[in-house]
């Protein structure tokens, strides 16, 4: 759209508009359209800007924390589907095993998860 503005020629036909409105205020309006347009364009290329900031920064993060969690550094991290389990073993509060082996492949689990995080073996109830 704002090319479009700019292909519009810099003295337009006037035709009527010249007998009723008159050359200078023809004139001060586009002059007015003109500032307007430059200001769009100065928005749109420091939204532009902003959007590909945050865009190189989330970039950035994503690659750190799937390196972090290659080498197994995500202390204090809450455990996915992808990161080793770093639960506590037994609930704090009464005492209960948290964690039990996977009988599919041995790997520990959450005793509250549907299948493994493992190896996605589903538990039997």
């Amino acid at each position: 759209m704002l090319g479009e503005l700019r292909e519009i020629p810099a003295k337009p036909v006037m035709g009527a508009y010249e007998a009723r409105y008159g050359i200078p205020e023809l004139e001060r309006n586009l002059s007015e359209l003109s500032l307007e347009v430059r200001s769009l364009e100065e928005t749109y290329r420091r939204a532009q800007e902003e959007y590909l900031r945050a865009k190189e920064e989330y970039l950035f993060k994503r690659e750190e924390y799937r390196t972090r969690m290659e080498e197994g550094s995500l202390r204090g991290a809450a455990p996915t589907a992808a990161s080793p389990l770093r639960a506590a073993m037994h609930c704090i509060n009464c005492g209960q095993r948290l964690v039990e082996t996977c009988e599919k492949c041995g790997a520990q689990r959450s005793r509250f998860a549907n299948y493994c995080h493992n190896c996605g073996a589903r538990v039997k109830i």
